[in-house]
């Protein structure tokens, strides 16, 4: 039987540091996919159809939230769970 890893999308601005976790993430077993435009993350999620989208909120346009907003809205990535990650410790920027 053959198992196929899971791909997982990452959306970091720095592409190094995308890069960098997504090669943690491949000896682990998952198939990452490296984005580091806004723009790009979209098509990226809806050509691949990922388990998981990792998306740093510090994107300039559209940002990270904007990013997030536009992909729960549509119907063709809705479903997708995203995990947000961010630099930022103020409590304003954890509420969002």
């Amino acid at each position: 039987m053959v198992i196929m890893a899971r791909k997982v999308l990452i959306a970091d601005p720095d592409k190094s540091a995308g890069t960098g976790l997504g090669e943690h993430l491949k000896r682990a077993g998952f198939t990452p996919i490296v984005v580091d435009t806004g723009e790009r993350v979209f098509e990226a999620a809806r050509e691949e159809l990922p388990a998981l989208i990792i998306l740093e909120a510090i994107f300039n346009e559209p940002t990270g939230f904007e990013i997030c907003k536009r992909l729960q809205t549509d119907y063709a990535t809705a479903h997708l769970p995203i995990l947000m990650l961010s630099e930022q410790a103020e409590y304003i920027d954890r509420v969002l």
